[in-house]
């Protein structure tokens, strides 16, 4: 049975601070050609308009009453930036955890985070949502992660987007922007990257191409877009003898089509593939834990004994495969008095995850029928077809009263099996347990349906003075077939086939004013509401087949300015977030079998701040930090071995980030750029603190860190050329999280933890022509 001493894998990765507020935009390549005069080059010293669609249309960004922040897939290019986890470090109060691989991420932000399996923060990849909304298929760890080849953008927004997006964005949403295709210009380009990363025994490689061409000019263009990435692997088990073991491909590729068949008509058509294959996750592993003092009764450790650096020594490596096929089509009609937009999407996304649970349970082998002490794993197989749809109207800006009201629906069919088995030391299935089933069997076909109807109404009583609200209301039904069979870890008279069924209707809404005291100054105050479902737990005894969703509500002011001639830029948010029936592991009595429950209340306080500054042209100064007080203030009962006070789980209270980029004429029509970048990531706990007690799992303290990064470039005409170095000073931080895994025999806790990636350089050179 599926127990206590099962601890989640929890990884932080990145940091939470550096922010990119505005995109400068630099010189045309025409311009760095020297073919035009000096005095026709835009002044890339003034910040430019950036323009976003954080609230379903296209607005500047320093118009937007919430907390928003941009980066764009050239500047993610330039600094060498590949992954979520990477693109963590430039959002202030964005938090990533992995799992030691790219698409194993799951997310945090303004300290709201997915201690379950269902996520608390949204993801969108242009108009459509992505991902599980049910916990069954691991939604809050399996995010979508993007490389940055083909992204016009990210936009990051920050507190709970319940009235636009609806479930899962309690947190706020990550929105990938694609490139979209030119129906009037051809254009294409080439690249590819070299890559050592300090412990590989091989370089690393990555390819791509993207071509655009009008079919019929001014009416239909086509893009085609296509990529492959091999990042080498650094680390050694001296378990199997493998050296390298977490070597791991990202490959894909995108059609898109832009069709205007009238002037007042468009239709977004894209197909989209990506596929990441891990052969290994990159961890840490520590043989043993010590206590960590603390002043209360907190179960706090401090990992020892640590094998050699970028050593394991596992059975089984933690591979990871994850499979995305995604659809779409955006229909963009203006009838005039308003337009009509229809956003469709299917999507199929599948994993296959490897985990090794020796320490767990092979020594336990002989007390459940085994032969002897043995070696045993985990294999997780899940994933979903997801089909959404959304129809909206939505009114001109400009005018006194700005509106807008749409419907949307999805619906979702997941599947989640589940295998734990055993073997012996010479990996033959151990003859003492029936194999399979081995350990555990389990099957877990799920659907959720949900339907929702939204809408919000803008009043600008003055040019200066706008008051703005809306409301959402979604009613969704989950239902989850669990069909385990018997075996050691689920033994009779525990059932083997238990249907679930669960619906629920949930309304959240919003309301903000902002004031623009100038053209380069406005302030707003917003309070938005957001949920995240409830769902299913595993029918054991005394555990309650369901559970509800959790919601919270954001209170926020926030001020936005531009000053200096238009050269600096300050943005500052403070927030406070009301979390209730927060989403917590509960145990049984008697049993002690863990489950899921609304298990209390959470508070999360902060301040966010963003800062640019271009004191001359070419020079661009970034100084960014926030601060995020995040705990839980009640538990119930059932809960009462969480501890309320200490800081949520990989939630730092203080990061901070610094980065300054040059861009200046060389000779001949070259042009340089260089760049650097610092942050800083504060202590930050690798799971919710827990009493200590004999049902307890520990939790360790991770410690701050600083990281430096370089980069550098010239580029002439089509040409461009960069060189990046990430991590400098090739720290090997532990970052807040990892997977305890208790040895069933001694006790002794085993830690497998992730660390920074280390020092890495990149050579990468693009074409376009």
């Amino acid at each position: 049975m599926i127990t206590r001493s099962l601890a989640s894998r929890y990884v932080m990765i990145g940091c939470s601070l550096s922010g990119l507020m505005l995109c400068s935009i630099r010189p045309s390549l025409a311009a760095d050609a020297g073919t035009a005069a000096p005095a026709a080059q835009p002044d890339d010293s003034i910040l430019q308009e950036v323009v976003v669609t954080a609230n379903k249309r296209a607005e500047n960004m320093q118009d937007v009453a919430s907390a928003v922040s941009v980066e764009s897939g050239a500047q993610l290019m330039d600094r060498g930036l590949k992954n979520l986890a990477d693109y963590a470090g430039d959002i202030p109060g964005l938090n990533i955890v992995g799992n030691g691989s790219p698409g194993q991420t799951s997310v945090e932000i303004r300290g709201i985070s997915s201690n379950t399996r269902t996520s608390a923060v949204g993801t969108y990849l242009d108009d459509t949502p992505i991902g599980s909304s049910g916990g069954w298929a691991l939604g809050s760890s399996t995010l979508l992660d993007m490389l940055p080849y083909d992204l016009e953008r990210i936009e990051v927004l920050r507190g709970p987007q319940g009235t636009l997006y609806g479930e899962g964005a309690m947190g706020g949403l990550i929105k990938y922007v694609l490139k979209t295709p030119s129906t009037s210009d051809f254009d294409a380009e080439v690249g590819g990257s070299l890559s050592t990363i300090d412990g590989a025994a091989n370089a690393g490689y990555s390819v791509r191409a993207r071509v655009n061409t009008p079919v019929i000019p001014d009416v239909l263009g086509i893009s085609l877009s296509a990529f492959g990435e091999q990042t080498p692997g650094y680390i050694n088990n001296t378990f199997t003898g493998q050296t390298n073991t977490n070597l791991d491909r990202e490959y894909g590729g995108r059609l898109a089509a832009l069709w205007r068949p009238a002037s007042n008509l468009s239709v977004k058509f894209t197909a989209l593939a990506q596929i990441i294959e891990a052969d290994d996750s990159a961890f840490r592993q520590f043989n043993s834990t010590t206590p960590a003092p603390n002043s209360g009764n907190a179960l706090l450790v401090t990992p020892q004994n640590p094998l050699p650096d970028l050593t394991e020594n596992v059975p089984f490596p933690a591979s990871y495969e994850q499979h995305l096929y995604y659809t779409a089509a955006t229909v963009d009609w203006n009838l005039a008095p308003f337009d009509f937009v229809s956003a469709t999407s299917w999507s199929k996304q599948t994993s296959l995850l490897w985990g090794d649970t020796t320490p767990l349970y092979g020594g336990l082998l002989p007390f459940i029928g085994g032969s002897g002490a043995g070696i045993t794993n985990s294999i997780d197989n899940f994933g979903l077809n997801k089909f959404t749809q959304e129809f909206r109207l939505v009114s001109p800006k400009g005018n006194a009263l700005e509106w807008m009201a749409g419907v949307f629906a999805t619906r979702e069919r997941s599947f989640h099996f589940f295998y734990a088995q055993a073997f012996t030391p010479q990996y033959q299935p151990e003859p003492g347990i029936g194999f399979p089933p081995g350990l555990f069997d389990a099957a877990y076909p799920e659907s959720f349906d949900e339907y929702a109807a939204f809408g919000n109404l803008t009043w600008n009583i003055t040019d200066a003075f706008s008051l703005t609200g809306g409301a959402r209301y979604a009613y969704n039904r989950q239902r989850i077939v669990f069909d385990i069979l018997p075996a050691p870890f689920w033994p009779p008279p525990l059932p083997q086939f238990t249907p679930i069924e669960t619906h629920q209707g949930v309304p959240t809404w919003m309301g903000s004013a902002q004031y623009r005291f100038n053209g380069n100054v406005m302030g707003y105050a917003r309070v938005a509401t957001g949920y995240r479902t409830g769902g299913p737990n595993s029918p054991l005894p005394n555990v309650p087949l369901t559970y509800k969703s959790d919601t919270l509500i954001n209170y926020e002011l926030g001020l936005k300015s531009t000053f200096l001639e238009n050269r600096a830029l300050v943005d500052v948010a403070v927030y406070r977030i009301n979390w209730k029936d927060i989403q917590l592991t509960a145990l049984s009595t008697p049993g002690d079998y863990n489950y899921e429950t609304n298990g209390g209340r959470a508070l999360s306080q902060g301040v966010e701040l963003q800062t640019q500054y271009s004191p001359m042209r070419g020079l661009t100064l970034r100084l960014n930090g926030n601060y995020t007080d995040a705990h839980l203030t009640s538990v119930i009962p059932a809960s009462s071995f969480l501890l309320t006070g200490y800081q949520l789980a990989r939630v730092p209270k203080g990061s901070v980030s610094a980065s300054a980029d040059y861009d200046f004429a060389l000779m001949s029509g070259w042009r340089a750029q260089v760049g650097g970048a610092y942050r800083y990531v504060g202590p930050q706990f690798s799971g919710i603190v827990e009493s200590a007690s004999s049902v307890s799992t520990p939790t360790y303290r991770a410690a701050g860190y600083s990281v430096f990064d370089l980069n550098g470039g010239i580029r002439r005409d089509h040409l461009n050329i960069r060189l990046t170095v990430r991590n400098l000073a090739n720290n090997r931080a532990l970052l807040a999280g990892g997977q305890f895994r208790t040895d069933g025999v001694t006790g002794v806790n085993d830690v497998l933890a992730t660390f920074l990636q280390p020092r890495t350089l990149e050579l990468g050179v693009d074409y376009a022509f």
